[in-house]
């Protein structure tokens, strides 16, 4: 169902619940209105009758109507009456006038001095009496006795229904007629307000259509004023922001399908080269059995060495992998100070031949990192000198400071070694590249892995060289303030 015939339903149901109430409600008080109306013309014609000044002329009128028949009765005494309401007198219980249109109804009927309503064949009164005492002004020998005498004067008036319940027949027609129009008339106002509001929906349907067909993420729906309704407007903002969202993201899906391209490319690379190696040299000792035993030591020996290199690679692999799939939920408030004067210990132990000094500032900075990612950076830069710096191990020294400065840690980590050319600094933070100087021994993603958690970490990493001709790391991290 389309949502213009969903707002005409809506017009038209709440028309009719509109309607069908009022209706009711104005038939109601419209009966009651009429009959207020009707019982005051009965009330009114009951207090002018019952007037001191004008009763005694109807008595009189009519004793005279009894002893000359040739008067017309109704020119005289119905003067004095509304023609609409029959009524009746009694004197002294008995019935003494009364006038045209009055139902059959027994003397003295059930009427009483409260309004009620009468039942006569199927056809509905509503009538009212008056019951009080007078004094008769008329002289002997007329038929009210003797001038002065008291005697009981009852006056019944009575008014049809039928009045009431045509006029609200009347009243009923015309307000379904009305209604019945007035329904007609909001359906169709809903069906063109639905237009109304649902053009510029149409419009933005059209619009988002037409980028759909173009799979174009760059495209966006035009938010000018033809969309005027505000609601539309914010409609179009979040197509809009959704649409920056699924670019982004496609963005980010390709440069990912890129790089893993390549990055898969670059493993099966650099892993074919100690593989095939193993493999030559297991074909070698195959062929072989009989080869003397330091032929056999340096080929095991060789062997070994491929291993651990090919073992570091996907020990490197793994770190990176780890780093490109970090989340938020793994960083931690770090002691720096702490967690460096732990590490250093740690590698020590490792590296006991080498110099390894620490030189820390005053200040115990704190630090929001991953704290295996804070490992696999400083390790990695300690291997490195420790490999690529060609100096031998007792000759080698490595610095390692610290400095607080405008909210930044500055971690500088210095080597005595051979240092980094100035055209290899940005090459060797590549994944998979080596400098020309490099040992043998590398695989090629350690300053890689370096380069990935200082960009995790939100920090800056820069390479120069020493006083003492050396390589220099200079890390930047932020500080908890």
């Amino acid at each position: 169902m389309s949502f213009r015939t969903v707002v005409t339903l809506l017009f038209v149901i709440a028309s009719v619940l509109i309607v069908v109430p009022a209706g009711a409600a104005i038939n109601q008080l419209s009966q009651n209105e009429i009959k207020n109306r009707l019982d005051s013309r009965i009330s009114k014609q009951i207090e002018s009758v019952s007037n001191s000044d004008i009763l005694p002329q109807i008595l009189q009128l009519r004793r005279f109507l009894y002893q000359n028949t040739g008067r017309e009765p109704a020119t005289e005494v119905q003067a004095f009456f509304d023609v609409q309401l029959p009524t009746r007198i009694y004197v002294n219980k008995e019935l003494f006038l009364a006038t045209e249109g009055f139902p059959q109804i027994a003397e003295q009927s059930l009427l009483t001095d409260q309004f009620s309503t009468i039942d006569l064949n199927g056809e509905k009164w509503r009538g009212l009496n008056k019951e009080f005492f007078t004094q008769s002004r008329v002289n002997p020998p007329g038929r009210l006795g003797i001038v002065g005498q008291e005697f009981l004067i009852t006056i019944e008036v009575i008014g049809s229904y039928d009045v009431v319940d045509s006029t609200l027949t009347d009243v009923r027609n015309s307000f379904v007629s009305v209604g019945i129009v007035v329904v007609i008339l909001l359906g169709v106002i809903g069906w063109v307000l639905g237009w109304i509001i649902v053009k510029p929906l149409g419009r933005l349907s059209k619009d988002a259509m037409m980028i759909n067909d173009s799979s174009d993420l760059s495209e966006r729906v035009n938010s000018e004023s033809k969309y005027s309704f505000s609601e539309v407007q914010n409609l179009t903002s979040s197509i809009n922001e959704m649409l920056r969202r699924l670019e982004q993201n496609y963005t980010v899906t390709q440069e990912a399908l890129v790089s893993s391209r390549s990055f898969a490319s670059n493993v099966a690379h650099e892993l074919r080269t100690p593989l095939t190696s193993m493999k030559m040299n297991l074909d070698l000792l195959g062929r072989n059995l009989e080869i003397d035993n330091s032929q056999k030591s340096e080929i095991i020996s060789d062997l070994i060495s491929q291993q651990d290199n090919l073992i570091s690679i996907l020990e490197s692999l793994r770190l990176l992998a780890r780093g490109d799939l970090s989340e938020e939920n793994i960083f931690e408030e770090i002691d720096f100070m702490q967690f460096i004067n732990e590490l250093t210990i740690k590698h020590e132990r490792q590296y006991p031949e080498s110099k390894l000094n620490l030189i820390l500032s005053s200040e115990s900075p704190l630090i929001y990192a991953w704290r295996e990612g804070l490992q696999v950076m400083l390790s990695n830069l300690i291997a490195n000198a420790v490999i690529h710096s060609k100096m031998y191990p007792e000759q080698l020294v490595i610095e390692i400071s610290t400095e607080i400065s405008d909210n930044n840690l500055i971690l500088t980590i210095d080597d005595n070694g051979i240092g980094i050319p100035e055209n290899e600094r940005t090459l060797v933070l590549e994944r998979f590249q080596r400098g020309h100087s490099s040992s043998i021994k590398g695989s090629g993603l350690g300053l890689a892995l370096v380069k990935q958690q200082v960009d995790i970490h939100n920090g800056s990493l820069e390479i120069t060289s020493n006083p003492s001709s050396g390589a220099r790391f200079v890390i930047n991290l932020p500080v908890i303030i």
